[in-house]
Formats: structure tokens, C-alpha cells, sequence
């Protein structure tokens, strides 16, 4: 292999494993903006809203789900997994709906944890995207039309501006 191509090579191979580090640290990789990213959860918001997604929660000893079609929980953690009283295990098709979001979410490049999200009517008034990631174990990016921004707790919870209807919200998880 000549030297230009090796070289090549290993930008390439090199590129990829900097935005896997970086999607595992950060929740996205380095290349993917704020903006970039909301937007592509944005695109996420009509199904979530076509399922009635009320709260979802993915990670390796926690999985949840409430939507329209009920309340569903697998855990080997109970006591601080099940976010809904009396909630069942996964179903087929709860199994299928859940597998479903997780990939959509994964689509996005965003490493999502859990999302809440709260309607006023049919439509979503105020969405939160928890990301899954090594570094920011409590940011989540919010969308949430008209918002406010609200003022800084000190170094406890800080607001950052994202677009018209999105911001970010970094907090101190200790």
C-alpha cells in the first residue's frame, strides 16, 4: 500500500473512532452541533406525539416506557427503576414499540437516556431529551416553544440557548 494511501487510511480510521469516543463521551460526536442535534430530534417529535409518548427511559438495568398504549417496565433494579406504580413487563408489542423509539433515537446521533415529555392538548408544550453519555451525566436539550430562558443556579444548573424553541440544561450531578 503506497504511503498516501496508508495515510488516507488512517485519517479515515481515525476520524471514525474520534466521533465514537466523542458520541460515547459527550451524548453526540464532536462534528455534530447543538443545533444539528436538536434538529434531528425535532424530526423525532410527530411520532412521539402519534404514540401519546408520555416518559421513556433506556439504559442497561432500566428500561420504561408510558404511552398511549399503557405503562410498561423491565428492571433488575426495582426500587429505583420503576418510575409508574404497579407497572407490568414488556408485552410483544410494547417490546416492538420500545425497540422501535430506541432506533429511531439512535438515527438521530444523539445518545438519548429518557425523555418526558408533557402535551397540552394533542400537541407536545414541553419535550426533555436526557443524554446518555460518560461527561455530561445531567444535560438534557428541552424544546419547549416560547421559552423563557431561565437565569443560572450558580454552578448548581445552568440554561443555554439553542434556537427559537430549544435549549440545553446542564446540571451539577454531585
Amino acid at each position: 500500500m503506497a504511503p498516501v494511501s496508508r495515510f488516507i487510511l488512517s485519517f479515515v480510521v481515525l476520524f471514525i473512532l474520534s466521533g465514537l469516543v466523542t458520541w460515547w463521551w459527550s451524548g453526540k460526536p464532536w462534528f455534530i452541533t447543538k443545533t444539528f442535534a436538536v434538529e434531528q430530534l425535532a424530526t423525532v417529535l410527530p411520532k412521539l406525539e402519534q404514540l401519546r409518548l408520555e416518559a421513556y427511559r433506556n439504559q442497561d438495568w432500566c428500561k420504561n416506557i408510558a404511552y398511549d398504549y399503557g405503562t410498561f417496565s423491565e428492571t433488575s433494579h426495582p426500587s429505583t427503576c420503576n418510575l409508574f406504580d404497579g407497572t407490568p413487563p414488556f408485552d410483544d408489542r410494547a417490546t416492538r414499540d420500545f425497540q422501535t423509539l430506541n432506533q429511531t433515537f439512535l438515527f438521530t446521533g444523539v445518545r438519548v437516556r429518557f425523555v418526558n415529555l408533557y402535551y397540552e392538548g394533542e400537541t407536545v408544550r414541553l419535550a426533555e431529551f436526557h443524554l446518555e453519555c460518560f461527561w455530561c451525566s445531567r444535560t438534557r436539550y428541552v424544546y419547549e416553544p416560547n421559552y423563557v430562558l431561565q437565569e443560572d443556579f450558580g454552578s448548581e444548573m445552568w440554561f443555554d440557548a439553542i434556537s427559537e424553541t430549544w435549549y440545553e440544561v446542564n446540571e451539577d450531578w454531585n
